[in-house]
């Protein structure tokens, strides 16, 4: 059964077909992005049902660091994570490492590969560097599937906006458990809705994939 599941997954991101009728759970995110024209900041809010469900804030601008601060519904903060200095993701968000931190300790990292068969993929790791997750850009959107280290559990489908900033994000989890905090996730998708213009596949590519797709 695993391995059917890990065949599916990995068929839907070949031929871009969502994951949205297989990942089912009352517990799914809407992320809405807020951020003044060049503005040094952001602002990330995260709704399950339309009940606030805490916010991340993002600062910097233009500059080799950038930093996610996670908040609570009740505006406690809890995790920073901060994109790597000289992190080849400065130029390329697809390269992007970000390190998370709960107060001075290191709990997570999030790292970007480069993948010939796909346009993104993201490892998660734990503070012992056990991979956690890995979430795959698909081929014909800017939608992730994040599945389990051996990519035989589907974990979430991260649905992106195919207008750029504009319009939500919607995250949906699978009835599943798994081990990547969901404080990282929310991290990873305030960073995604960050630079969501840059994972939207550009024409030719669409067209390159679905060519491919039929040879």
């Amino acid at each position: 059964m695993r391995l059917l599941i890990f065949i599916a997954s990995i068929f839907m991101l070949v031929k871009g077909y969502s994951a949205a009728d297989i990942v089912s759970s009352d517990d799914n995110w809407t992320i809405h992005k807020n951020s003044p024209f060049l503005s040094y900041s952001a602002e990330f809010g995260f709704k399950k049902n339309k009940i606030n469900e805490g916010k991340v804030i993002r600062t910097g601008f233009m500059c080799p660091r950038y930093y996610y601060d996670l908040y609570d519904k009740e505006n406690n903060f809890q995790l920073r994570g901060i994109t790597r200095f000289l992190s080849i993701g400065f130029f390329q968000p697809s390269f992007m490492d970000i390190d998370i931190y709960e107060g001075n300790n290191l709990i997570a990292q999030v790292q970007g590969k480069i993948l010939a068969r796909a346009r993104a993929k993201f490892n998660f790791y734990d503070a012992f560097g056990k991979k956690t997750a890995t979430a795959y850009l698909n081929a014909k959107s800017a939608d992730f599937l994040v599945v389990s280290p051996q990519g035989d559990d589907i974990i979430a489908h991260l649905k992106g906006s195919t207008f750029g900033e504009v319009g939500p994000l919607q995250m949906k989890f699978d009835e599943i458990d798994f081990a990547v905090d969901k404080r990282v996730l929310k991290i990873f998708a305030a960073f995604i809705s960050d630079y969501n213009e840059h994972f939207i596949p550009k024409p030719e590519e669409v067209h390159h994939h679905h060519h491919e797709n039929k040879l």
